[in-house]
């Protein structure tokens, strides 16, 4: 049964996040989640204007402008949402754009971030965890989960990863094995509440169950 996450009194009131990509799909569901319980979430994406000019934090400038908005307002809590697949071609160019797209913000928004924060939960993907779409995705996306286990060890506070399988964002034609942003939202909003405190350095798969990997 899905939703219900209030009747676990998260205690989240008063808590500042900051959501990257948070305009829309995944990333607006997880603004709106935590928002639900009392948290003042920002989202940092190049489709809103939050808090005051949009920000693309797939170039230099964006990404201090995201350092200097995290320095303003010290956020309990970081989304490392952000990324994409990147072009459909098999090219050296296309790991440079996936990894500005996935790699570089999270990275740099995390060392930003981490004196501040309680919480940092970074979505990467199933094909994280085993192959199925592109090299350079895969790749990437590993790197991302390698990374926030790397940091759990080093830092105080809980930094987690979730996988999501295919989640329906309106880009491509439904499937019935989709799920819904709010089942990725749902589950980040638990993770950085108290309830949550014991699960570090965690990658936790969000698929309905159609992934292989163990």
């Amino acid at each position: 049964m899905r939703g219900g996450l209030s009747t676990l009194q998260l205690n989240l009131e008063g808590k500042v996040a900051i959501v990257t990509g948070g305009s829309k799909g995944i990333g607006k569901a997880i603004k709106e989640s935590l928002e639900s319980e009392g948290v003042k979430a920002y989202s940092i994406s190049r489709n809103e204007i939050m808090p005051m000019y949009p920000i693309d934090l797939s170039n230099a400038t964006g990404i201090i402008m995201a350092k200097t908005l995290i320095k303003q307002i010290k956020p309990n809590i970081l989304i490392n949402n952000v990324g994409g697949v990147g072009r459909r071609t098999d090219s050296i160019e296309v790991y440079d754009e996936s990894y500005r797209l996935n790699i570089r913000p999270m990275i740099e928004l995390t060392y930003e971030a981490v004196k501040y924060v309680d919480r940092v939960i970074t979505i990467s993907s199933i094909y994280g965890k085993e192959a199925g779409l592109n090299p350079w995705f895969t790749m990437h996306k590993a790197s991302q989960i390698a990374f926030m286990k790397e940091m759990s060890k080093r830092h105080t506070g809980t930094f987690n990863t979730i996988c999501p399988g295919e989640i329906d964002v309106g880009k491509v034609e439904r499937k019935d094995y989709f799920g819904e942003p709010s089942d990725v939202a749902n589950l980040v909003t638990f993770l950085c509440s108290e309830k949550a405190s014991h699960i570090n350095g965690a990658t936790i798969v969000c698929d309905g169950g159609k992934s292989y990997s163990f």
